[in-house]
């Protein structure tokens, strides 16, 4: 009797069976499909490669037969007979068979002669024989039309240089890009494939719909080629997949209809969707003979267990068969029977436990509110005053002559920052444990950041007659996804202790990558700070990331710290996935290694920022802008108007955000510099209603706020610009006013947009 559920579950099994069979075809088709896709990636990436150094060879060729010409001295010595030269230069060109038209120019920029053109003296403003002229070096232009009569056209010029040196003329060759472009033409890929070729402006130089030719690509597609992402879909009407490949900054960009590609799938798709259909029909219809002498007890059995779940704990499931499942009928009776005997004592419990964890939550979140508060407080009231002190004394210490005067200054300077670190230690670590820290990873360099906190230790570690080294493996990546100021602030406690407790001599900054797969999209970070210092023990190794713990041997007066910094370190490396460890023997040195098991690594390189240098600061000049500042604590003020005084800026200040409004509405600044916690109206609510009355009107405001709570660190950007921590000196004030403002630098003007 028992035996007959068997049967039905092997019966239900074989349906099972069935569908699986089913959904493993469907499964294969989508990875078929999916293969296909990928071999025409594959293949279309290598042949756009192909395509690209056939490209690249003709523009060497053309720009190493310029030189060729320009160092025949049979050019040189003809420059005084231009009929000559003009016999002379034809003669060249038959041999070499690779311009349009071959044209030597005086530096003045005046037509010697040409082969096959008579053109004006306008060259002598063109870009590119500009350059040649000063430089006494080959140039390209950029493709371009030339009229009368029109031609599409890449010019190439080099310096005919005398015994000495000197340029005396230039040669102007110029290769017609139909050459080029029939590179690109000849590939066919079925009725829909067709190949484009894009240079370093992003524009069409060739494309099968001649409109586009010279004209800018779109910004989906300019992503697409500079992330090396396959290419997909770019068209309404057409699906287009396709890849490009980039080198010497031309691209090829290679794309075919998808449906063209897939056309030999499809048939056979069509034919096991039928042949699964066929399939799946006959096995639901033997499932449904089969399974409905199972489902009625079944059935029977769930309605009872839903009453139950509804809350009706005395239902009684009717036992309808002797086999398994009237066993399971009979284990859910008892069931019941045993859960109603326990419910008053469980609903008593769980009661009591229930308003327990009600008061402890409440407690804790009591409590959270009060540091967080505390913290906010605690920052603001501290840092406002220090943003003072370290900004005049950094002006004093320019203004300063006496050398004695230089010496005090210097040490209120330091003692400020040492302040600065103590407070931003307490503080970090206080907002770890109590919750409110989180990391913000962006892309970013790491061997750009650990060059930086080296150069910025490098004075310390030259007092203590040290040498300090990196040694990075030779293909390390250029950018990676991190949190890039709390990867510095580990770098720089760690190298900062190395060269503490070493003297006379090393410390190196061993970096290893090891990636995870090819893809080489994740990878394994290893970063070693070795030092030749004074050591930890065994003992004190154990304890050293504890708060507050200095090895005994560091706890002297000589070796300043509160025992923070390796602390704090450890935190921030387990919030990153990573850890850090020691191992030290004592008078032997020691080695920190921080270890991060995975990190984002992203191939492409980031745009080329530009860094503001302390011997520049002085240099710098702002185009005449209007700039109000607005803070409530007046030596603030008086600090910004000293340190932005000979920068070009027309300023004004605002004591609170009511008067920062009025200002903003009636001399209508091009930026301004917002404090966040003010009396009367706060820097929040004053940028806003900024934005609200003047919608059209739209100032660069910058945050500034001495707290360190996470709402203060990333101000809303729908208002603000970008954001200052106090305190703030001169060095970071300029160079944030760069991030804004159009500024020059030794009579040259720099791009400031990023």
């Amino acid at each position: 009797m028992k035996q007959r559920i068997k049967k039905r579950i092997l019966l239900n099994f074989l349906s099972l069976t069935a569908f699986t069979v089913i959904l493993l075809t469907l499964v294969g088709l989508y990875f078929s499909k999916k293969a296909t896709l990928n071999e025409f990636l594959i293949s279309s990436k290598y042949l756009a490669a192909e395509l690209l150094h056939n490209v690249n060879n003709v523009y060497k060729a053309a720009q190493n037969n310029t030189e060729v010409i320009a160092q025949n001295n049979v050019v040189l010595n003809n420059l005084q007979n231009p009929d000559k030269l003009k016999m002379e230069l034809k003669k060249l060109k038959k041999i070499l068979a690779t311009y349009d038209d071959i044209a030597v120019l005086r530096p003045q920029g005046e037509v010697i002669t040409s082969t096959d053109y008579n053109y004006t003296s306008g060259w002598k403003y063109s870009p590119f024989f500009i350059n040649t002229l000063t430089s006494a070096k080959p140039q390209m232009s950029n493709a371009y039309y030339l009229p009368e009569p029109l031609r599409f056209i890449t010019s190439f010029t080099a310096p005919v240089l005398d015994e000495q040196g000197k340029v005396k003329a230039i040669v102007l060759a110029q290769l017609n890009m139909e050459k080029v472009n029939s590179i690109v033409s000849h590939l066919k890929l079925g009725e829909s494939g067709f190949a484009s070729l894009i240079d370093a402006q992003n524009r069409f130089l060739y494309h099968p719909d001649q409109s586009k030719i010279l004209k800018v690509i779109t910004p989906q597609l300019k992503e697409h080629i500079s992330n090396a992402k396959p290419i997909f879909g770019l068209t309404g009407k057409q699906s287009l997949i396709g890849h490009a490949s980039t080198e010497d900054g031309l691209t090829i960009m290679i794309l075919q209809d998808e449906s063209e590609i897939l056309a030999d799938m499809h048939s056979i798709a069509y034919k096991v969707v039928m042949v699964s259909t066929g399939i799946a029909i006959l096995v639901l219809l033997l499932g449904l003979k089969v399974s409905s002498s199972l489902t009625r007890p079944i059935e029977t059995l769930n309605e009872s267990i839903k009453r139950f779940s509804k809350g009706e704990t005395h239902t009684q499931a009717p036992i309808m068969s002797d086999d398994e499942i009237g066993d399971l009928a009979k284990v859910f009776n008892d069931m019941t029977s045993e859960v109603n005997k326990f419910r008053g004592q469980l609903e008593s419990l769980v009661e009591q436990r229930t308003s327990e964890l009600r008061e402890a939550k409440e407690a804790a979140e009591e409590a959270n509110k009060a540091t967080g508060a505390f913290l906010a407080n605690m920052s603001h009231e501290i840092r406002t005053p220090m943003n003072a002190i370290l900004g005049f004394s950094e002006i004093l210490a320019i203004q300063e002559t006496d050398e004695q005067n230089k010496i005090y200054l210097d040490s209120i300077r330091n003692s400020g920052k040492n302040l600065m670190t103590l407070i931003n230690d307490v503080l970090d670590m206080s907002k770890i444990e109590s919750g409110n820290f989180s990391l913000t990873p962006k892309e970013a360099s790491i061997s750009d950041a650990i060059n930086d906190v080296i150069m910025m230790l490098e004075n310390e570690a030259s007092k203590n007659q040290n040498i300090l080294s990196l040694k990075l493996p030779k293909d390390f990546p250029r950018t990676f996804m991190f949190d890039e100021i709390r990867l510095r602030q580990i770098l720089t406690n760690l190298i900062g202790n190395a060269i503490k407790f070493t003297e006379k001599g090393s410390i190196e900054v061993i970096v290893e990558c090891e990636f995870k797969d090819n893809s080489k999209k994740s990878a394994s970070l290893e970063i070693k700070v070795k030092d030749s210092g004074i050591g930890i023990s065994e003992e004190d190794s154990k304890s050293i990331f504890d708060n507050f713990i200095q090895a005994k041997n560091q706890g002297d007066k000589l070796y300043q710290g509160a025992g923070l910094g390796l602390a704090i370190s450890q935190k921030l490396a387990l919030l990153m996935n990573g850890r850090l460890s020691v191992e030290s023997e004592l008078n032997k040195g020691s080695v920190f290694t921080l270890y991060i098991p995975s990190i984002e690594v992203l191939m492409h390189d980031p745009d080329n920022d530009f860094y503001l240098s302390n011997s520049m600061l002085d240099m710098i000049q702002f185009e005449q802008n209007k700039v109000l500042l607005v803070d409530d604590n007046e030596d603030n003020l008086k600090y910004f108007l000293k340190a932005l005084e000979n920068k070009n800026l027309d300023l004004q200040t605002a004591e609170n955000g009511q008067k920062a409004l009025e200002q903003a509405l009636l001399w209508k600044p091009e930026l301004i510099i917002m404090d966040l916690k003010m009396p009367v109206m706060d820097g929040y609510e004053s940028a806003k209603r900024i934005s609200e009355k003047l919608p059209n009107y739209n100032p660069q405001i910058i945050a500034c706020s001495a707290s360190l709570m996470d709402k203060e660190e990333n101000p809303n950007t729908q208002f603000f610009s970008s954001f200052l921590r106090k305190p703030v000196d001169s060095f970071m004030l300029v160079d944030e006013l760069m991030n804004h403002l159009p500024y020059s630098y030794s009579n040259t003007e720099i791009n400031t947009e990023k």
